[in-house]
């Protein structure tokens, strides 16, 4: 069992390495000129053993970008009731600025509908639809979450020129609320980003557990 125990860490510390060095590149030169062994060199990984963990360089960013989305909506569903959501959405992407621009302003490897499918998900699993609703629920998620994507990717590109909590107002009033209203009976828990904003800026802006660069290669 402590073995088992060992080799899922040394699995899971290799694929946090490989993503870091992944997104370190993408910041520097841009996606597609990346090679995967400009990758394993940057993350100190053999090259071999990139295979045994993804087939492709897009899998390796795919994956990246799942985790990213998945330690925000378990940060998300974690939150109370009656938070701003809005501010928080702005306030979780502004911590990790490298992160966000990398995932949510990239045209790569169909990011984009990734991202806008796990909003809808999102907005699924934390409201109920309603039975009356002139707008079909299911436009009316896409539209929340697309949107939403709008939203932030105009905010990193003209470098967050405002604070979260006007662009978090702001997304509040142009697409959440409306959208809610016209379609649920209840605002998606899910839609809710971390109550808790300096503790999401504590983070370092990296793939989430990823380790120092400063360890050993890994070979295995």
């Amino acid at each position: 069992m402590a073995e088992h125990r060992k080799q899922d860490q040394r699995v899971a510390r290799t694929r946090q390495r490989l993503a870091a060095a992944l997104i370190d590149l993408i910041l520097e030169q841009g996606y597609e000129p990346i090679t995967i062994r400009e990758i394993v060199q940057r993350a100190g990984v053999g090259y071999a053993t990139y295979f045994r963990h993804f087939p492709d360089k897009e899998s390796l960013l795919l994956d990246a970008l799942d985790r990213y989305l998945a330690e925000l909506i378990a940060l998300v569903r974690q939150q109370p009731a009656g938070v701003h959501a809005g501010r928080q959405l702005f306030d979780f992407v502004g911590s990790r600025p490298q992160l966000s621009r990398v995932f949510l302003l990239s045209t790569s490897a169909g990011l984009a509908d990734r991202v806008i499918d796990a909003g809808m998900q999102s907005v699924f699993a934390g409201a109920m639809a309603r039975t009356d609703a002139e707008i079909p629920p299911d436009l009316a998620a896409f539209h929340i979450a697309s949107a939403s994507l709008a939203l932030v990717r105009w905010w990193l590109a003209h470098d967050m020129p405002y604070e979260p909590d006007k662009m978090g107002a702001i997304y509040d009033r142009l697409v959440l609320q409306p959208s809610l209203t016209a379609a649920f009976l209840d605002e998606p828990a899910a839609l809710h980003p971390p109550a808790d904003g300096g503790a999401a800026r504590a983070h370092n802006d990296n793939i989430p557990g990823s380790p120092g660069r400063g360890d050993r290669q890994e070979t295995e």
